[in-house]
């Protein structure tokens, strides 16, 4: 905190206090480490052997977070949040029991302004929320899974895990450090940057014009479904949504934000197909201007 203002006739006494003050300081003073307490904490441990992050801790008051991103899938995706037995010496062996709490996640919301959904129980799985911190020892896991994560989430919601200590055996829950917040992204296997060669045809006497390497991001929509820039519109905020289904076939339909929401498949000029092998997606769709019908044809194929 800044003092913005200091009368004038207070300066000589307070000269006076902090010459008294030095004279009364200890020529060599010493913390007492001896009152301090250990504490259990969710935090990177000491150990580098995990690939967790930092917790973000924004100093504002919410709960710390970790991010976690991955593409949905059928099999199961392992997690595991490191629980830490902070001080000077090794831990004589704790017990401490986690849960996951909305709470927890309602503070993260209302502090930050979001609204994170709490991931469905369908979703993870948590086989024991009791970890022992060994003796001799600092740091010890929570293993997660998450699961299922190919179907029953919207991609139009934002989904977290919060956790949060409820018991540590007795010693000392940190203030600061005793929840967290897992932050998910999940991403279609679709999702990534792409390279597109295309054309599109006007109604007559307009003349077409073409592309080539035009640089494209695929967005996860849902697990079968990802959002994109139309032929070489984006600029014009031409967005369509590429639904692959069961037999890679291709829905194309108009991204709700697009300018344009006339954007569909186009069968007369063949069908829409995704290939997993080489990861292309064969596109021939049309749109409705002013004059007709504006025709693509376009092949967008991946680049990572």
């Amino acid at each position: 905190m800044k003092i913005k203002h200091i009368n004038k006739r207070f300066i000589p006494a307070l000269a006076i206090v902090m010459g008294l003050s030095s004279c009364l300081k200890d020529k060599n003073p010493q913390l007492d480490f001896s009152k301090l307490k250990p504490v259990v904490e969710i935090s990177v441990p000491i150990t580098t052997d995990t690939g967790v992050p930092s917790p973000d801790n924004s100093g504002d008051g919410a709960p710390n977070t970790f991010s976690f991103a991955f593409v949905a899938s059928s099999t199961a995706i392992p997690y595991q949040i490191p629980v830490n037995y902070a001080y000077s010496k090794t831990s004589p062996g704790v017990n401490v029991t986690l849960a996951v709490d909305q709470k927890v996640l309602d503070s993260y919301n209302n502090i930050e302004g979001t609204d994170y959904q709490l991931l469905p129980a369908a979703n993870y799985s948590i086989p024991n929320l009791k970890v022992n911190i060994a003796s001799g020892t600092q740091v010890a896991y929570l293993p997660i899974s998450f699961v299922n994560t190919n179907t029953g989430l919207s991609g139009d919601k934002s989904y977290a895990l919060p956790i949060k200590i409820t018991d540590a055996s007795g010693t000392e829950i940190s203030g600061n450090y005793g929840s967290v917040v897992i932050l998910l992204t999940i991403k279609n296997q679709y999702d990534g940057s792409y390279l597109a060669d295309g054309s599109i045809a006007f109604p007559p006497p307009t003349a077409g014009r073409s592309w080539s390497s035009l640089k494209k991001t695929l967005k996860t929509v849902n697990p079968t479904t990802s959002k994109t820039d139309a032929a070489d519109l984006g600029g014009s905020k031409f967005y369509m949504r590429l639904q692959v289904n069961a037999d890679n076939s291709v829905t194309i339909t108009a991204d709700p934000s697009s300018a344009n929401l006339t954007i569909q498949n186009n069968p007369s000029k063949g069908a829409s197909t995704y290939d997993p092998a080489t990861k292309t997606f064969t596109l021939h769709y049309k749109y409705v201007g002013g004059s007709g019908d504006r025709v693509i044809d376009e092949v967008i194929k991946r680049t990572n």
